[in-house]
């Protein structure tokens, strides 16, 4: 996501055991804000801003997920009262801390949390950072002057981390503006690029995948017509709906609204069950930028199969063009108007 400045305004570090390990009592969590040291603000900074620029996804809460684990949603609970109280973060951090360690097993080694408080673009903000297995960072254990536990990250320079030797995870959570204070929020995973570890995603964060519009174009594409085929009857209604739907995923428009699609192409009877059946399919719903590179080559030919084994196929265009489909006492009248152009025997 697109952004401008990213402010720091203070961390705290908790460090979080393998579970079933040497040191598996839990966690060992901080009890006050970890100590200022520019170099080490910078560090954490640069690693929260690939969170939010190329590395990062768009993530949202799962509400289903929550619903059925309450757990789940710790994290978003305690994000939520940090980005609206900067003197949350201790106790928030720690809550954080703990469903980190609770959401673990076996197979995720040890390392550091690191939750911080700031600003983005001038908006309150909160980055959790995931440190695993690094050499060149370490966090010691100290007293502050009030006498609380508290951990000193110490970056060794002779092995700083670059890109390929840091293995982290990370999410950052915003106010989408000054005026919507709607929290909206990006992770990343430099184990897997171009996806997120489970129970980072979902049990640590409670939150799962925003469709990103190629995906949201595939899903929307592919519930709807699952629904023509299963829902939809009528050959020629089926047509008329699929040659709807094929004009709708070529034409210029950057837009897809399925409810407007729904009310201009479909008969009223079939608009809510249509609207239901993206629902339950995982569909977008509501109005979503197109992008039809991953169903491109769906898009340049439409086929018809039917019982005896005969197939038509043809571009859109052509077969609006040529083909009429109707509905006949023996069954489904197609009836194809063309020049034939060549002819060959079966292969």
């Amino acid at each position: 996501m697109k952004f401008n400045t990213l402010k720091l305004d203070d961390v705290v570090v908790h460090r979080i055991p393998e579970r079933g390990g040497p040191a598996a009592d839990g966690p060992v969590l901080s009890e006050a804000a970890s100590p200022r040291d520019s170099h080490v603000f910078a560090f954490f900074r640069q690693r929260m801003s690939g969170v939010m620029a190329n590395k990062g996804l768009p993530i949202e809460p799962d509400t289903a997920l929550v619903s059925a684990n309450p757990k789940a949603g710790d994290v978003l609970l305690a994000v939520a009262r940090l980005v609206e109280d900067p003197d949350e973060l201790v106790r928030a951090s720690r809550e954080i801390g703990q469903r980190l360690y609770d959401a673990q097993d076996g197979r995720n080694p040890a390392g550091i949390l690191v939750v911080a408080r700031g600003e983005v673009d001038g908006q309150p903000c909160v980055g959790i950072l995931k440190l695993e297995h690094e050499r060149g960072v370490q966090a010691e254990e100290e007293h502050n002057d009030a006498g609380q536990l508290v951990f000193r990250v110490i970056l060794h320079d002779d092995l700083l981390l670059t890109e390929k030797t840091a293995v982290f995870k990370g999410a950052i959570f915003r106010r989408r503006s000054a005026r919507d204070a709607t929290l909206v929020a990006e992770a990343s995973d430099l184990q897997n690029k171009r996806e997120l570890a489970g129970f980072f995603l979902t049990e640590f964060l409670g939150c799962r995948l925003v469709d990103d519009p190629p995906e949201a174009t595939r899903k929307y594409l592919d519930a709807a017509e699952r629904f023509l085929n299963t829902q939809v009857e009528d050959p020629e209604m089926h047509a008329r709906y699929e040659g709807a739907l094929l004009a709708q995923m070529n034409s210029a428009v950057t837009t897809i609204d399925p409810d407007r699609f729904a009310r201009d192409h479909l008969d009223a009877a079939e608009h809510q069950p249509f609207l239901d059946h993206l629902k339950a399919a995982g569909a977008p719903t509501k109005p979503f930028p197109k992008d039809t590179g991953r169903v491109a080559s769906r898009l340049k030919r439409v086929a018809y199969r039917f019982d005896s084994g005969i197939k038509l196929a043809g571009t859109p265009e052509a077969m609006d063009e040529h083909v009429e489909i109707a509905k006949s006492t023996y069954g489904t009248r197609v009836t194809v108007t063309d020049e034939i152009a060549t002819m060959s025997g079966g292969r």
